[in-house]
């Protein structure tokens, strides 16, 4: 029922002006005005926040006063000791920064704001598709307000025109970020991803040591901690970013997360694992460590999810501690969740399950075990510990897809290489015979520093160095096919050239395909939305009115 005008002009307040000009297309039910007064509203809800830490130090009989503060802190009760090991703020402090907010309110309050966004809420579906329709233009027409594509009575107060769009839902709106810049919005965002990149080598530097030190096994659980971490860190990070709703600050902080937990669960195994251990039988191999991987995996999510440290530590060591009923009830809504994890955790095991798909078959076992049990304990939380999230669009689903074509064009590549480098011992058999002097029992030190013992029998070909893995060519070999062995250092059979070949080829389509993917969603798109922007309406309009439906509401800052 809705729309959004993205670029209004900073002086147009007049909500009254805005309805006449919408009620060419059908009845307006609701404007809202939005405008760039983030300061004020960061400062409103930081008050809310201090002022229900006040009412938390009251006495239960004690009814809170929101209008006689002064009174409020004086009957207030002293701190205990676990409110001073949380460096909670006795009274008289909160009492200060709320008089501090106030003066700050007072000032902000009286500035004259700059208009920020437009929401129309329009009383049929009809009406609102027919405003997308008459106002949809080219995105290069609305920079350079091009008014010769409209007639005059589609141009705002004659004179502008107006990019609008389909606005996300209500409760994703980020009212105190939609007057921030393009430029502001980038800037923030490339220092976040700094800081991503940062912490991803740090974590790289920490699975290394752990591998390299104690092994595949402490390695694992390495990873399973730091992809417990990660996620705290890259929810701190996004917090500090400017989006315009809520779908747009998920999906950022999707790819924030995916892309620690596929370098820490997948790319840095097969980095630190020497070619030549990819299968065989020592503790170092990968398959011991993807082992490990998935086990921990599979319990990490499912034991921190069932525990809820915090939620019981709210319900069981606050709840009987608050002041009145309403500080109980706000301790019992559940545990907020981030819909972004959840993705997260699901296309973390199949990005690992497709990177070693060729070499560990049981991953997919392994993958499907870790996705079921998710499954159950995510529903379980949605009925148990969960709080009900808000509606956040469609935004973190389709952004998610991408990483599933990701997945995919990965397993068609990396098991064109797996194929090609079996049996991964770089040894090749030459036809020449051993000589008498290397016939006998012998002893050899491998390159862990253990000694074994040898025995050469006499007509037994001789064996030469031969690089199989083809990833770390310079420049790598893609596709992975015999003919990109090196000359005199060949090592496929027959059969194995063939199903090289096969995988080859199959690398290739894929990776055209996922081109041809990556073209249209994004590159086309774009090109549409810059120069042949058009409005192409999706299913039937509904023909209930806005007023009629109770279980949605309109922009109203909350």
């Amino acid at each position: 029922y809705s729309i959004a005008v993205e670029n209004p002009p900073k002086d147009a307040h007049d909500a009254e002006k805005w309805r006449k000009f919408f009620s060419q297309f059908g009845h307006v039910t609701c404007i809202t005005v939005a405008v760039d007064n983030e300061e004020l509203v960061r400062a409103l809800v930081e008050r809310r926040g201090l002022m229900y830490q006040l009412q938390q130090l009251l006495p239960p009989d004690v009814k809170f006063d929101k209008f006689n503060l002064e009174s409020m802190a004086e009957q207030a009760k002293p701190l205990v000791w676990w409110q001073i090991m949380m460096f909670s703020s006795t009274a008289e402090q909160l009492l200060s920064q709320i008089n501090a907010l106030d003066e700050n309110i007072t000032e902000l309050s009286e500035l004259k704001h700059d208009v920020a966004e437009i929401f129309v809420t329009f009383e049929t579906e009809e009406a609102q598709r027919a405003s997308l329709r008459s106002l949809c233009v080219r995105r290069w027409d609305t920079l350079t307000n091009n008014t010769s594509g409209l007639p005059q009575q589609l141009l705002y107060d004659g004179q502008y025109i107006l990019n609008v769009v389909e606005p996300p839902e209500p409760s994703a709106v980020r009212w105190q970020d939609l007057d921030d810049s393009l430029t502001r919005r980038l800037a923030i965002r490339f220092v976040t991803s700094v800081i991503t990149t940062i912490l991803i080598v740090c974590g790289m530097l920490v699975i290394t040591y752990c591998r390299f030190k104690y092994g595949p096994a402490m390695a694992a659980l390495a990873i399973s901690a730091l992809n417990t971490i990660a996620p705290l860190i890259c929810y701190t990070l996004t917090e500090y970013e400017s989006h315009r709703s809520e779908g747009d600050k998920q999906a950022s902080r999707y790819f924030k997360i995916t892309a620690s937990m596929w370098v820490f669960t997948a790319l840095v195994t097969a980095a630190v694992t020497p070619f030549t251990d990819t299968v065989s039988n020592s503790s170092d191999s990968i398959l011991y460590a993807l082992y490990a991987i998935f086990i921990f995996e599979l319990i990490r999510g499912p034991v921190t999810q069932c525990f809820d440290v915090a939620g019981n530590l709210q319900r069981h060591l606050l709840g009987p501690r608050v002041a009145n009923r309403l500080m109980l009830m706000g301790l019992f809504q559940g545990t907020a969740y981030e819909l972004s994890e959840r993705y997260t955790n699901m296309t973390s095991v199949l990005f690992l399950t497709f990177y070693y798909a060729t070499i560990f078959p049981a991953g997919y076992f392994f993958a499907a075990l870790t996705l079921a049990v998710h499954y159950w304990t995510d529903k379980y939380s949605l009925l148990r510990i969960w709080s009900p999230a808000p509606k956040i669009g469609t935004k973190l689903s389709v952004f998610c897809r991408s990483f599933i074509v990701v997945t995919l064009l990965v397993l068609a590549i990396l098991s064109g290489y797996y194929v090609a480098g079996f049996p991964f011992d770089n040894a090749c058999e030459s036809s020449e015979v051993v000589t008498s002097d290397y016939i006998g029992d012998f002893f050899a030190t491998v390159g862990d520093g253990r000694e074994i013992s040898v025995t050469i029998d006499k007509d037994e070909n001789s064996f030469y160095f031969c690089d199989m893995d083809m990833q770390r060519y310079r420049p790598p070999a893609f596709p992975a096919w015999a003919s990109n062995q090196p000359s005199g250092g060949e090592w496929m059979d027959a059969d194995q050239e063939n199903i090289s070949w096969l995988f080859g080829w199959t690398s290739v389509f894929a990776l055209i395909l996922a081109g041809l993917i990556f073209l249209k969603r994004v590159v086309l798109r774009f090109v549409r939305y810059m120069f042949f922007r058009q409005y192409i309406p999706s299913g039937k309009t509904g023909a209930k009115g806005f007023s009629d439906v109770k279980e949605i509401f309109s922009y109203v800052p909350q």
